[in-house]
């Protein structure tokens, strides 16, 4: 049963010393995680990622600043606006995500349960679609 793209809510301890934010396995991950990444310096008018990835689930987390991401899983189109280092949104596999309008101080972070494998990517939009109504 493939899983549902949701805002996540991290584990938070704050005091007179700061915020940690806590993510862990199994909790706030829904998967077991193998690769983090992040961004930054992206220009406002730029975007990133522009595609579907065939067996990566992703957590994103903007940890500074906002951005917007774009999600689609082949029938609903939807927008999310990431804005809080407390939150995250998971995105499961074979779905569609867009990111655009940066801050000028955005750093998004990426948490996923996968390796790099340029093979498990759709960069093409419409394949994506095909591949989706195949499934």
């Amino acid at each position: 049963m493939k899983k549902n793209i949701k805002i996540i809510d991290f584990q938070v301890n704050e005091d007179d010393r700061g915020v940690l934010v806590i993510m862990e396995h199994e909790k706030e991950i829904p998967f077991t995680p193998a690769r983090i990444f992040y961004s930054y310096n992206v220009a406002g008018d730029k975007s990133r990622a522009n595609h579907a990835n065939i067996n990566s689930e992703f957590l994103m987390i903007a940890v500074a600043g906002s951005v917007t991401i774009g999600i689609d899983d082949g029938k609903n189109k939807t927008t999310y606006v990431l804005d809080d280092p407390k939150k995250g949104l998971y995105i499961p596999n074979l779905t569609w995500k867009s990111m655009y309008n940066f801050s000028s101080n955005a750093v998004i972070m990426v948490v996923t349960n996968t390796l790099y494998d340029k093979n498990e990517y759709i960069w093409d939009y419409n394949e994506f679609i095909q591949y989706v109504n195949k499934s």
